[in-house]
């Protein structure tokens, strides 16, 4: 916590010194920029050390291959993340969970995402995952684990409607949470499994939706708060 809720601290330079950040350092600060001097010994970046503050933009240090929970949850002005070349790169849990994040573009060293770490994102269109990561894909701008299986997450900002692809067996945690899509639709012949956690959470604009018959796990809180949801129907 030591520049917690510094509402006026307004720009941050760490020198290239720096081995190590406690948790929740610059949480809920004023910090729009912060600059990580070049050569910088900081491998990770610890929970919420970001959360809840001004920043607008951050571009990782090439050496960071760790981001904890939550580092920069909460990040409303948060627009754009460029990430840093350091090998196995991991982002944790609820990472970039309700930023302000326009534009991402995720490296082939990334090797980990953790739930929710990009759910939520409503100013987001599309992702682009680097065609040569061996763990993650962008399909249509919706990010998969690289088979396809498993939709991970789906751009909050994006509008219209969808057709989940018959190679999905699972919807990830939050996946389409705050979601702004009128229509949800499975392509026939769909193998789907299971429905994560808050998969549908607050998907505002949804009217209605079907259920596959090969679905046999739908987790809590799938569709709480999906306000304008006037009909299921679970295929038989």
């Amino acid at each position: 916590h030591a520049f917690a809720y510094t509402e006026n601290l307004a720009e941050a330079s760490l020198p290239a010194s720096l081995q190590a950040m406690g948790s929740y350092a610059f949480y809920r600060s004023g910090i729009r920029s912060v600059t990580f001097e070049e050569g910088i010994g900081l491998a990770e970046i610890p929970a919420y050390a970001f959360g809840g503050s001004a920043l607008t933009r951050v571009e990782i240090p090439d050496g960071v291959d760790y981001i904890d929970d939550n580092a920069f949850r909460d990040c409303l002005q948060l627009q754009t993340v460029e990430f840093g070349s350091a090998e196995g790169l991991q982002l944790h849990a609820n990472v970039f969970y309700n930023t302000g994040i326009t534009t991402l573009s995720l490296p082939a060293n990334l090797e980990y995402i953790g739930e929710y770490a990009f759910v939520g994102l409503e100013h987001l269109n599309a992702f682009a995952v680097d065609e040569n990561n061996p763990y993650y894909t962008a399909i249509d701008g919706v990010l998969y684990n690289k088979d396809g299986t498993k939709l991970i997450a789906m751009p909050a900002g994006r509008t219209g409607g969808f057709v989940v692809p018959r190679q999905v067996e699972s919807i990830g945690f939050g996946a389409f949470e705050n979601s702004s899509l009128s229509e949800v639709e499975f392509e026939q012949g769909i193998n789907l499994l299971s429905l994560g956690y808050r998969s549908f959470y607050n998907a505002k604009n949804l009217i209605k939706i079907s259920i596959p018959a090969s679905v046999v796990s739908i987790d809590y809180y799938a569709f709480a708060e999906c306000d304008n949801l006037v009909e299921v129907a679970f295929a038989e």
